[in-house]
């Protein structure tokens, strides 16, 4: 009776430690963090962050050199358009981008808007907005210690370098849109 004892508690120890990779595994996957913790940077292993996503359109919410108002898009394929109004323009061109280190460059071409007026071929270089929560933006103090979302900006401030001698850049806001 003993040895039957033995047998069954063995048979029971052993099927409960064959349960146990099974049992972390399903933990692992169904786990949900509630505290973030460093990681190690990109490199052999560990993927590099993910990075801004240019796509879309955007406003440019002041005036550009004059009474001009600007808006364009950024398309996923390194293309795009822009357009152009104010003082009697009616401007409509396109473009072409490139993500070059986490900045979009863009190159506005030439576009002739009629009445003997066109839009010069301008350069803009942009760069995501900081938001108060992003660290070197201003932000709460210490770094987080409980995973909570946060809403990511969109805005992106960019240097505008007109192609006409005789202008300066300019610094301007460009404001993301909900329309593509």
């Amino acid at each position: 009776m003993m040895n039957v004892s033995r047998s069954i508690a063995g048979a029971v120890a052993l099927a409960a430690v064959a349960m146990l990779p099974a049992t972390a595994s399903f933990a692992q996957q169904n786990a949900i963090p509630n505290i973030a913790v460093p990681t190690p940077g990109p490199g052999p292993g560990h993927p590099a962050p993910p990075q801004q996503s240019f796509e879309g359109c955007y406003y440019i919410n002041q005036d550009l050199y004059g009474p001009y108002r600007m808006s364009f898009c950024l398309s996923r394929w390194g293309g795009g358009s822009y357009h152009v109004t104010g003082g009697g323009l009616n401007c409509n061109g396109n473009l072409n981008w490139s993500d070059r280190g986490g900045e979009a460059r863009v190159n506005i071409h030439y576009s002739w808007c009629g009445r003997g007026v066109g839009w010069s071929a301008d350069t803009m270089v942009c760069s995501p907005m900081q938001g108060p929560w992003q660290p070197g933006g201003g932000g709460f103090g210490n770094q987080p210690r409980i995973a909570v979302p946060v809403p990511v900006s969109q805005d992106l401030r960019c240097a505008y370098y007109p192609g006409v001698r005789g202008f300066d850049a300019v610094s301007v806001i460009a404001t993301k849109t909900q329309q593509y």
